[in-house]
Parts: C-alpha cells; sequence; structure tokens
C-alpha cells in the first residue's frame, strides 16, 4: 500500500517543471492519452495485488515449512541465556543492579561461558557479539556452535550486544538478542578462587616493591606506587589546619577515589585484577575472633587466615612488625624532599592549596608531614621501627574477655578495640540512614561501622608504654581497664592535639599544646639519633607546666583527654578515679601519660595506607555505600 500510496502522489504532483508547455507528464488529458493511463493505473494496481497474494503463498509456505521443522525437532518459543564462570552464574541474582535486570553479564577478563537454556537436537547455533559503546565500536566477535555453548572474554568494560540465531534444517527457527554487559567484580577476600587470590596479591604487593618512577619505565606514565597514596593519605589525615579525609563528607568520597585509583596501578601491572574486600564483620562476628583471639591478643592474628602468609602476613604483637608473607620486611620511607619528589609531588608545596599558607606557618614551612623519626606515619606517632606496624593488641593485654565483663558493670566502652560486629550495622542504620541526612550518613559510614576496625587491627605497643602500665596501677590503684580506657583516650587525643602543632592555640579555652618534648630526632630532614623512647638518651615527654599550675588548667586536659570520641559519653569509671585523686597525684598521672610513648599501630593513624589491610577494608565500605 505504501508504494501505491508513493507513486499515486508522485502522478498527483507531476507538472510542466521546465514552462515549456510541453506535456512531460500528461495527467488529465483527453483521448488515447487518457485511455493509455487507464490501462497502466489498472495494470499497476493488478500486479500489486498478485504480488500481495504470492506474498501470502510464500508467508504461508514458509509457516508451514517452519512448522514442520517444529514438529521435527522439539523446543520451548523462546531462546534463554545464562552466563557463567569458576564464581558460577553471573545475573540480577548475583548482583542485583536494576541496570542488569533482564540483560547478561560477563566478567571482564574472565572466561564467561554462554550456555543456550533447552537447545534442540541436530540444530546449530549462530551467536555474535559486538560493541555498543563507544570504547567498543570495532569490536565484533562471531561463531557456532551445536550444543548451544560458547565463551566469550572481554577485555574492555562496558555495554555490548548479542545475537543468537537457531538454525535446524537449514532452516532459521528461533532467535534472541540481549545487551551484555562487562564490568570488573571487587569480590569478598574469602570467596576468591586460589588463582584469584594469588593474582591479587602478588600484583598488590607490587605496588610496595616498585617506586613509581622504576613502574612508569614498566607500565607507563600513569603508574603511581603505593608509597604515592600513603604521602597522600598521611598529609590529608595530619593536615594541621584541617583532617581532609575523616572530617563530614571527606572520608567516604576521598577514600573511594584512594581505591579506584590505586586499582587502575594495579591493572596497568595486571589488567584481570581487582582491588578486593574485606567484609570485616563476618571475621569480628565470628566465633574465632570471640574464643580464641579476645582469650588470647598476643597471637599476631593468628586467629583469622587473613592474619597469615596467605594474605597479609603474621605480626610480633611484641614489635608490632609483619613477620611473615608478602608484606614482610618492607622498608618504611623516610620522607626527605628526593623521596616527594621522586613520586611525582612537589616537596616544597602541600598538597591542599587552599591551605598552604596557613599550614607552612604552622609547621614551619614543612610541606608534607612525617612522625619525629621522618618516617611515612602520623606525626603524632614516636615509633622509630622502619617498618609498618601492626600490633592486632592493646599494649600486650593479653586478654580482652574480662574487659568486656568489667564494661558490663561498669557502663564503660570497650567496643574501640574490639572490631566492627553486625550489630554495628543495625545501629548504623537506624542512627545515620533511615530517615537520616546525607550527612548522618557520611558521618556514620566512618563513625558506626568501620573506623573501630583500624584500631583493632592498629593496635598500640611500645617498650616504654608497656613499663609505665604496671607504674600506674601500682602507684595509683587503677586495673587493666582503665590502662584500656588511658590507651584509647591517648590514641584520639594525641592526634588532635598534634593537628594543632606546638605553640598553635585552637581558641582561648584550650591551653597551650599540652606536651613539652625533647626535640624530635628528624631534623632537617637528617635522623640525628635512632634511639627509642625510654632508652638513656631516647626522646622525652611532659605535661606543659601550664597545665600542673592549678586543678582548673589540669581540667582542661582532662575534659578532652577523657571523652569517648565515638560516643561523646565520658569514661566515668576512671574518670571518677582519676578526680579522688590529689591534685599532686593527679599532676603526676597525667605527667606520666604523656611521657608513656604509646606507639599506635600504624592502621589507627595517618599512615595507615602502607598496611595491606587499610585498602580492603576500605573496599568494604565503598560497597555498603552502593548497597544503600
Amino acid at each position: 500500500i505504501n508504494i501505491i500510496m508513493y507513486t499515486q502522489h508522485s502522478l498527483e504532483y507531476g507538472s510542466d517543471n521546465n514552462n515549456d508547455n510541453d506535456d512531460d507528464i500528461p495527467i488529465t488529458t483527453n483521448g488515447k492519452t487518457n485511455k493509455v493511463w487507464y490501462y497502466i493505473v489498472n495494470i499497476v494496481i493488478f500486479s500489486v495485488i498478485i504480488g500481495i497474494l504470492i506474498g501470502f503463498v510464500n508467508i504461508y509456505t514458509s509457516s508451514n515449512n517452519i512448522k514442520q521443522v517444529q514438529m521435527k525437532h522439539k523446543y520451548t518459543n523462546e531462546i534463554s541465556v545464562i552466563v557463567s564462570n569458576e564464581y558460577g552464574v553471573q545475573s540480577s541474582v548475583a548482583f542485583p543492579y536494576s541496570w542488569l535486570e533482564g540483560n547478561l553479564f560477563a566478567e571482564t577478563y574472565k572466561t564467561n561461558t554462554f550456555t543456550i537454556q533447552s537447545t534442540t537436537d541436530g540444530c546449530t547455533y549462530n551467536w555474535a557479539i559486538s560493541g555498543v559503546s563507544s570504547q567498543l565500536n570495532d569490536y565484533y566477535s562471531e561463531g557456532s556452535s551445536d550444543d548451544g555453548v560458547f565463551t566469550f572474554t572481554p577485555t574492555i568494560t562496558g555495554e555490548y550486544g548479542i545475537s543468537i540465531s537457531e538454525y535446524c534444517d537449514n532452516s532459521l527457527t528461533r532467535s534472541y538478542a540481549s545487551s551484555v554487559f562487562s564490568k570488573y567484580v571487587r569480590r569478598e577476600l574469602s570467596a576468591l578462587t586460589d588463582s584469584d587470590r594469588e593474582a591479587f596479591l602478588d600484583t598488590f604487593a607490587k605496588l610496595w616493591t616498585i617506586k613509581t618512577p622504576e613502574g612508569q619505565a614498566l607500565y607507563g606514565e600513569n603508574y603511581k606506587s603505593l608509597w604515592y597514596f600513603a604521602i597522600v593519605h598521611n598529609d590529608a589525615s595530619a593536615n594541621p589546619v584541617c583532617d581532609e579525609f575523616h572530617t563530614g563528607s571527606g572520608f567516604t568520597i576521598n577514600h573511594v577515589l584512594l581505591g579506584s585509583y590505586l586499582e587502575q596501578s594495579m591493572r596497568l601491572i595486571n589488567p584481570s585484577v581487582s582491588l578486593h574486600y574485606m567484609e570485616y564483620a563476618n571475621y569480628y562476628d565470628s566465633d574465632a575472633y570471640s574464643n580464641q583471639l579476645l582469650e588470647s591478643m598476643l597471637d599476631g592474628g593468628a586467629w583469622s587466615e587473613i592474619f597469615t602468609d596467605k594474605w597479609f602476613g603474621s605480626n610480633d604483637p611484641y614489635t608490632g612488625q609483619i613477620l611473615d608473607g608478602r608484606w614482610a620486611n618492607i622498608d618504611l620511607p623516610y620522607v626527605t624532599d628526593e623521596f616527594i619528589a621522586s613520586e611525582g609531588l612537589d616537596p616544597s608545596t602541600p598538597m591542599f592549596s587552599a591551605e598552604a599558607e596557613e599550614w607552612l606557618e604552622m609547621t614551619g614551612g614543612i610541606a608534607h608531614m612525617s612522625s619525629p623519626y621522618g618516617l611515612l606515619r602520623s606525626p603524632w606517632n614516636w615509633s622509630p621501627a622502619p617498618y609498618t606496624l601492626r600490633y592486632n593488641n592493646v599494649n600486650q593485654f593479653n586478654s580482652y574477655e574480662k574487659y568486656l565483663d568489667l564494661q558490663v558493670n561498669v557502663g564503660q566502652y570497650m567496643n574501640y578495640y574490639t572490631g566492627v560486629v553486625c550489630a554495628d550495622y543495625k545501629t548504623f542504620m537506624y542512627e545515620s540512614v533511615n530517615g537520616k541526612s546525607m550527612y548522618d550518613l557520611l558521618r556514620g559510614m566512618e563513625d558506626d561501622v568501620h573506623g573501630k576496625i583500624h584500631f583493632t587491627t592498629g593496635g598500640s605497643g611500645g617498650t616504654k608504654v608497656v613499663d609505665t602500665a604496671k607504674f600506674i596501677q601500682d602507684k595509683f590503684g587503677l586495673n587493666d581497664l582503665d590502662l584500656v580506657c588511658i590507651a584509647q583516650s591517648s590514641q584520639k587525643y594525641f592526634k588532635t592535639m598534634f593537628e594543632r602543632m606546638p605553640g598553635y592555640d585552637i581558641n582561648e579555652n584550650d591551653g597551650p599544646f599540652p606536651l613539652d618534648c625533647t626535640p624530635f630526632p628528624w631534623q632537617n630532614q637528617v635522623l640525628t639519633s635512632t634511639l627509642a623512647p625510654g632508652e638513656d638518651g631516647g626522646p622525652t615527654c611532659q605535661l606543659s607546666s601550664y597545665y600542673k599550675e592549678s586543678i582548673d588548667n589540669l581540667q582542661i586536659f582532662k575534659n578532652d583527654f577523657f571523652i569517648d570520641w565515638t560516643d561523646g559519653v565520658p569514661q566515668y569509671s576512671t574518670v571518677e578515679k582519676v578526680n579522688n585523686l590529689s591534685f599532686e597525684d593527679q599532676v603526676d598521672l597525667i605527667n606520666t601519660i604523656c611521657g608513656q610513648f604509646q606507639f599506635d599501630g600504624d592502621m589507627g593513624g595517618s599512615g595507615a595506607a602502607s598496611d595491606p589491610i587499610f585498602w580492603v577494608v576500605h573496599e568494604s565500605v565503598e560497597r555498603l555505600m552502593q548497597k544503600i
């Protein structure tokens, strides 16, 4: 009918286009011309009708042929396809994303097996896969299968299109078309196959050993070593003006960025790997943790396979050194201009330009943060150890179970060093998600369901703090639980104080910098001494004289020191004991605490990125954010 209408349309608009009065296309004339056109029109109409009838015959014949094939080959009316790899069926059930519903999924750099369901015996299945996304315009692959099974190994993420045709006795009987999305998949560590685990760990560990200049020569200019990211995190978290990565929206956003950026460097080494995640609540809510670790905190992490040479190494519970596996014996860098420049950063300019002037004023011209020994770790961490610290315990206390029992009786909060558990997620959903603001959500992501994993894993230790503990117990009548509460308060308090830097007052209600210390061993990028605190000739600190002048001045320190940063609840029992001491004894106790030199495990400070655990626990945060 369209042809007829089109022809009729053309005839209707025939004209004397050249204005020469000749009949180029006669339309309404009398005589023979009119009769000729009458016959022509009728012939055309008759021909079209005949064509339509022939078409009906062909369709009927083709339909009969298909019906005959259908009678010979029994099958369902529609083709359905499942995709699988060594992790099972890959579908919207396995990956509950709305964009995947009704479509297929083929994991990048995996051999994905496409299986046609309810195939027909004796039939052949022709398939073709082509690129849909702009980066896949040139991709095309095709093949044929007699059993309805074929494989596809995409090496570029994006959207593909797939078509499948079933031919039985050389006749097309069924067809299928769908989108195929390809993405990398981050998996929980325990779910990885042996081969994927080894590929992931081998690639991951190279970021520590292949510095940026060497890596760029090997893998291209976009390569960044682990130490580049560790500098970024140390500067951001020890930022004397503002902790850029652990305040408000900074936590989730910036750590997602860091993880994705580091993952790109991993894929320059091995394009098939991903930065996988540790669902840490599964570990710290386990029987292995509650029955083994809480009874014996000095096991160096043996309670979990994660802390063995199979994964991220066990640690010495006394020195905090990683003992085995890929991360054993890796040196922590000293923050020199040469080191900073080698990682592609400006040694003389702070990373956060908006704060650069105030930053340099507060630090005396130091653009990048380091420890008092010049190491790439927290500026409040006095450990001279040139390796990543991971204690997995608190100041060598052997058992937590009795602390948890005491906690119930005295109303203290002891969960700071006991990981993140499922109950924390429940609290998070009620207090930070359901009906709450985006600010509440982002705050809760850090405080409710993440932060404690850092302090539990990193722990704390050091010879000086362990020796001091016995003195505190004997002289001031404090128990183990009080000492753990002091350890918790020390961890957060001295971080806050060092962000103020010596001599810098936040406001008139805050006293001067609380510590009066001997000079840092790291002076003008030269290490003047390797003596540790507690050793003869090693560094010393004491409470600044301002706080020793009166009980009111001392109370300023106590108000800041003995507040639980997570819940905002004073540690009443320990505070009550301290307040019941004489003023002289209170000064003596606080002075002792200021000079105990607790070494926090690096996971508990701004140098956390040097520990491989840091990266896999943060991927769990991104996963939670996606689910929400």
